[in-house]
Parts: structure tokens; sequence; C-alpha cells
């Protein structure tokens, strides 16, 4: 867990950025870093090999892959609190266990999206009430949270730089991310795309860019979509 937190923050040199100098007032960058290796040495309760970070992460982590509700986490927290000695620093609730970890996300955007996927409500479109395609209502009208309404489709927009950077960060993926460039083709096995006729006639169109191990070729991935029919639903773009 703690080398988790050292390579989340490493991009931003936040290690160095006033954590000898106890003179300054940490920035919020610096805040977080020093909470989060708090969290990821910090015991369950006494006498647990768990930390603190592990068990909230874990709990997170079952949220995403079984698609738990926050209600759902809110029970197997206030569980695992009661279940604890006395003097462990379960949190309560999944609010709380959220706030815990967002030091860890990568930065996102929240983007409001027409409820039938015409369009982006974003830059020239950010002030819309309706679909300009398909005239489809922004909001739900009758639904506020602390005043606020509602959007009734939302997009997550992750920038691809700090996922990259993430990616590099991180020791154990850090060496992947130049095996393309490293390792040796086996004659007659089916092998990386770096071996195929294309990522060289990439690489000699493009000699400047390829000379470096560390730059990296994107792919589109269409996990769940379906364009040829293979699940019987015909589509066509």
């Amino acid at each position: 867990m703690r080398d988790m937190v050292l390579d989340t923050y490493a991009p931003t040199n936040v290690i160095e950025l006033g954590m000898g100098n106890e003179e300054e007032e940490p920035t919020p960058e610096v805040k977080k870093f020093i909470e989060l290796v708090k969290v990821a040495n910090k015991p369950l309760y006494e006498g647990s090999d768990i930390s603190l970070l592990k068990a909230v992460a874990r709990i997170t982590n079952l949220k995403c892959e079984f698609n738990l509700p926050h209600r759902g986490i809110d029970g197997i927290t206030s569980l695992m609190k009661a279940m604890c000695p006395n003097d462990n620093e379960m949190m309560a609730n999944f609010y709380k266990t959220k706030m815990l970890l967002s030091g860890l996300e990568l930065p996102h955007y929240r983007i409001h999206v027409c409820p039938n996927g015409c369009i982006l409500f974003w830059k020239d479109s950010v002030e819309l009430e309706k679909c300009t395609m398909c005239g489809a209502e922004r909001w739900y009208m009758r639904q506020t949270v602390r005043g606020k309404k509602i959007p009734k489709k939302v997009l997550l927009y992750f920038p691809i730089g700090p996922r990259l950077q993430r990616l590099y960060a991180t020791k154990n993926v850090a060496e992947y991310m130049t095996w393309h460039h490293k390792h040796q083709h086996t004659d007659d096995f089916m092998e990386h795309p770096s071996d195929g006729e294309a990522w060289k006639h990439f690489d000699t169109t493009f000699r400047e860019f390829s000379s470096e191990p560390r730059n990296v070729r994107l792919g589109l991935c269409t996990n769940g979509f379906a364009p040829f029919s293979c699940y019987g639903q015909s589509y066509s773009c």
C-alpha cells in the first residue's frame, strides 16, 4: 500500500515539495500525500496485519467488481467496524471511505451527456438545458441533491496524460511500457504487434518517434461493443 501511494505521487514530485521544510505550510497535494502515507502504515486495529488503507481499498474494489450499491457498502463497513476490536480505525460508511481514497484518484472531469447519447453538454454547449439534436431534457426536473439539479447522464473523462504518467510511475508496470522496444522476436510465433508489418511501417515512417522506447502507441478498445453482430444484434454505423 505504501509503495502504491509513493507511485501515485511520483509524477508530481510531491515527495520533494515541502516534506523537509517544517516552516512552510504544506500544499494540498502534500497534505493528501502525508495523510495517505499515514493510513498506509496504520493497522486497522492493534495487532492487525491489514492496514487501514488496504482494508478500504479492498472494499472499494469489491464495490466496483460486483457493482454493489452505496447502501450495501455502508452495511459492510458498519458490520466490519462492529466486528473489529473497539480501538479499530475502520470507516463507518462508504462516504468516509471514498474521502480517504480520494488522494489516489486520477484527474478526471464529469461531463453531462444527452440521455440519448447525441451530444456532450461541454464547452460551447455547457449552458444548454436540452439536447439540440433530439430535444431531450438534460436534468431530472424534480430531483435535486443539496439544492443542485441532477443530470440524467454523466460521462467521466480521464485525460490521457496523467494516466500515462501513472503507468510510468509504477515500478513494475514501467518496465512493460518499453517491452515492445527491448524484447526479442521469436520466429514462427504470434507475438506482440510490434512484430507486425504495420508496426514496422510506422517505425520507418516516424523514425524520431520510434527511436524513443518510452513513446507509446495507443489503440482503441471496444469492450462491450459488438459492431459485427457477435451477440445476435445488428449494428450499423
